[in-house]
């Protein structure tokens, strides 16, 4: 009696599903999104050149950008190659996500908006507006997802943009 090995099983062929052309497209807008970024890190004006061996104002940006950009590819050639997982154990869309996430953009944008803006000089009074700007933007996301307590509303939104402006604007000497 002689042993024949059994044939090899067939190659899975791949299919393109609706999972996958998602995902594919959620891949390359992040991949976008990151080169984008990248670019915009590489823009960073520098007030003084930073001494060898010491990092200046573009060297972290630049670094998240990269990063990403790393991240972003991978996520693209994976999902080329093997397609989308199984989304078997994905809970359902709840209601009011969508709301939810115009929200939560509508507060980013005009957050950034209020941050470009810089400072507002009134006569002899100079008013910083990004620690104001971030304690707004925290509290609008906190009553946005669901909290509803006046001192979770005041001094954790108070206590976050005092801490940034402490550590960033005073210690660290980034303008903000």
């Amino acid at each position: 009696m002689t042993d024949i090995a059994p044939a090899p099983a067939p190659a899975r062929a791949r299919r393109w599903t609706r999972d996958t052309a998602i995902e594919l497209v959620a891949a390359i807008a992040l991949l976008l999104v990151a080169i984008a970024y990248l670019a915009m890190a590489s823009q960073i004006e520098l007030r003084r050149e930073a001494a060898p061996g010491q990092m200046d104002a573009r060297a972290w940006p630049t670094f998240l950008g990269i990063s990403a950009v790393i991240v972003a590819g991978l996520l693209v050639l994976r999902t080329m190659l093997r397609g989308a997982d199984p989304r078997d154990e994905i809970e359902p869309a709840q209601a009011g996500g969508l709301l939810r996430v115009g929200g939560t953009l509508g507060i980013a944008l005009a957050y950034l908006a209020l941050w470009s803006v810089g400072d507002i000089v009134l006569p002899g009074i100079r008013i910083a507006l990004f620690p104001i700007a971030t304690a707004l933007a925290v509290a609008a996301l906190l009553l946005l997802y669901g909290h509803r307590g006046w001192k979770g509303l005041v001094i954790y939104p108070i206590a976050l943009a005092a801490l940034n402006w402490v550590l960033f604007a005073m210690l660290l000497r980034i303008p903000l």
